[in-house]
């Protein structure tokens, strides 16, 4: 299976958080873009730092991966990363506390990548996924193992998606946020590999992907 196939959205982060391959565009409201993991990468500025992405049915989805690279400036409270709905009952969360990382979705499941030390100003890749098929919540820093959770309730994916923002809380996240990948599927741990051990070289539409796999 190609990395492209189910590929819903894709955000570059250079110089504004268009989605490369469909309509749904992001919104920014006091976004730094500076040097990030490839190109460049979106920010904090202030309190009211955020990226909005409006709601739609495309994005409503009960089976998703979603890839990420970000960096933490500081080692200190609570820096969301990104987040769909603002009700705790929906949705899904994914946010660094102290030097873990941590991901929430709406039926109650959490889990922490407690064995992952996060090092301040180190780029680092995650990656979150969900099957209301199989119920297992799985989140995955770069290339290592990843942390997972079976339940027993499926979700409910509806809201807007906020990046570097969490709307209950009302907090903006230190962060750095960059080349952001939203997947209708569950990917598998092999081909995000592909995206970590290729990260200079697999940007949309991956056509390197290809050559790494039959070469």
């Amino acid at each position: 299976m190609a990395l492209t196939d189910n590929l819903v959205s894709y955000y570059k982060l250079d110089s504004n958080s268009n989605d490369s391959i469909g309509t749904n565009n992001g919104t920014d409201t006091a976004i730094t873009y500076s040097a990030g993991k490839i190109g460049q990468c979106a920010g904090y500025t202030n309190s009211s730092t955020k990226i909005v992405i409006t709601e739609n049915t495309s994005l409503a989805l009960t089976e998703f991966s979603i890839s990420f690279w970000f960096q933490i400036p500081d080692i200190t409270w609570f820096k969301p990363l990104f987040r769909r709905s603002s009700a705790f009952t929906q949705g899904y969360l994914v946010y660094v506390s102290g030097n873990s990382v941590f991901g929430y979705i709406g039926n109650g499941a959490d889990i922490s990548t407690a064995g992952v030390t996060v090092v301040a100003n180190t780029w680092y890749k995650g990656l979150l996924r969900w099957s209301n098929t199989t119920k297992v919540l799985s989140l995955r820093i770069n290339n290592w193992t990843p942390v997972t959770v079976t339940t027993g309730t499926n979700i409910t994916n509806s809201g807007v998606l906020n990046l570097l923002y969490d709307v209950p809380n009302i907090i903006a996240g230190n962060a750095k946020l960059d080349e952001v990948w939203i997947w209708n599927r569950v990917i598998s741990d092999s081909e995000d590999d592909q995206l970590y051990n290729g990260w200079s070289w697999l940007t949309y539409p991956f056509w390197n992907s290809n050559f790494f796999m039959f070469f």
